[in-house]
């Protein structure tokens, strides 16, 4: 919040627009509502909150720099965020080079030796705070990089091979050097309690599992990917409340704008802050999208288009800020009113009642498990109750990220599960958890965990 309101107040002292302040504020606030507690979420743990830091802390001082605000300590704390958003998310990265880029745009008199050397100071300590992570990550990779998540995002989503669990295969992506080791073939049975640690070493360590394997380019791939996620955009951003709102109230405004050619001159002078969110989504439209990626780009980036047109009646800008803001308050408020009567009502049960019900059973911190359907989910309550998963039942013949064939278990005979179930206990797994138990199967000798169904 405090960073938004830096970027905020950089953005009103620009007075750039003939607009009330108060009317400014109540926009750019609706849409770091929207930003934060809808597109991001508090649901998941994510980074995506320490780059959106990053981000308004950034744009505020490419706005400084572009009022002509450029002592040095400017340029140095610019390379320091850049280098702690870097640590904070990989994509990062790149996107530091293009505000970088966004930074030498903004300056005047670029062939001016002393511009040149501040922006030579903001690549330098970018390199201060990168460099040693950029280090490590080479080291333990044994060839240089950066990250390897860009490339295993690109193998996953764009060339189709399977996120966990993979053996190989004809794919032309390769071969992994060491895969986790499947133990039962119908259904799927993978062990990997060595050696890589963490309650669910598969998604603790990616990289060690898919050591082998290199993404390659295929037009067709490629468009498909590009269309999913522009349609998962589309869907999310506008179609979604109080996505249809605010992006008609961006239309109206340009619709009543007194001058067009205005409008685009007025939105070139923040062409500082609109560069770095239109590539930022075009990076993740080209691999994967999520809202929650872009959303700090994408907030500041529509305060800026917002603030550039000049409707003939400025309350008309005021009446739009409102409504956006009116929606957005809606849309939290009928999500949180979702979460609170689940909460009162008691439906499910949290992680923490599993974890608690795990160790009244016998489970004791340090004890090793299996568990069937999606192993990412059940690591939460496996984390609070400090067991390690160490063998999963998973289809690897699934066509999505996140599901499998969650009900294979259960659909075999009596005879394949009491077999899977031994095979489960000489890895060293002291109980079988399933969070996928479809009705009417039969759980003869299973015990309930919690209050769950």
């Amino acid at each position: 919040l405090a960073a938004y309101e830096f970027f905020l107040t950089q953005l009103i002292n620009t007075k750039q627009w003939p607009f009330r302040v108060r009317t400014v504020r109540v926009l750019g606030y609706a849409l770091f509502a929207w930003s934060s507690l809808i597109l991001i979420s508090i649901r998941n743990i994510t980074a995506d909150y320490l780059v959106s830091i990053v981000v308004f802390l950034v744009c505020g001082i490419l706005l400084q720099i572009r009022a002509a605000k450029r002592g040095w300590q400017t340029f140095g704390l610019l390379g320091a965020l850049l280098g702690i958003g870097y640590l904070a998310k990989a994509p990062m990265f790149p996107l530091a080079f293009v505000f970088m880029g966004a930074m030498f745009f903004l300056m005047r008199n670029v062939r001016n030796k002393e511009g040149i050397k501040r922006v030579a100071i903001t690549f330098l300590v970018f390199l201060l705070f990168a460099a040693p992570f950029i280090f490590v990550l080479s080291k333990h990779q044994n060839r240089l990089t950066f990250s390897d998540s860009g490339r295993l995002n690109y193998i996953w989503w764009v060339n189709g091979i399977n996120p966990r669990h993979w053996q190989g295969g004809t794919s032309n992506n390769g071969s992994p050097l060491h895969p986790t080791r499947q133990i039962y073939e119908h259904p799927a049975v993978y062990e990997f309690s060595s050696p890589v640690g963490g309650t669910y070493p598969p998604w603790f360590d990616p990289t060690y599992w898919y050591q082998g394997a290199s993404p390659h380019f295929d037009l067709m791939q490629q468009a498909k990917a590009i269309f999913r996620n522009s349609w998962v955009a589309l869907s999310e951003l506008v179609f979604t409340e109080p996505g249809p709102l605010v992006f008609s109230g961006l239309f109206l405004l340009f619709y009543v704008t007194k001058s067009w050619r205005l409008a685009l001159r007025n939105t070139g002078w923040y062409l500082g802050i609109l560069i770095p969110t239109v590539l930022a989504l075009l990076l993740f439209l080209f691999v994967h999208f999520e809202v929650r990626y872009i959303a700090p780009f994408l907030v500041t980036g529509l305060m800026t288009v917002f603030i550039s047109f000049r409707p003939g009646n400025r309350k008309v800008f005021g009446g739009v800020a409102l409504i956006i803001l009116v929606a957005v308050m809606l849309s939290i408020g009928v999500t949180t009113a979702g979460y609170v009567y689940r909460s009162v009502r008691g439906q499910g049960t949290s992680d923490w009642e599993i974890a608690q019900s795990l160790h009244r059973q016998g489970l004791r911190p340090g004890d090793e498990i299996a568990t069937t359907g999606s192993g990412i989910t059940n690591a939460s309550w496996a984390r609070l109750a400090r067991l390690r998963i160490n063998a999963e039942v998973f289809s690897n013949r699934n066509d999505e990220f996140w599901f499998s064939r969650r009900n294979e278990f259960w659909s075999s005979t009596p005879e394949v599960r009491q077999q899977v179930i031994a095979i489960l206990a000489q890895t060293g797994a002291k109980a079988l958890v399933s969070d996928n138990v479809p009705q009417g199967a039969d759980t003869s000798g299973w015990e309930r965990v919690g209050l769950s169904n």
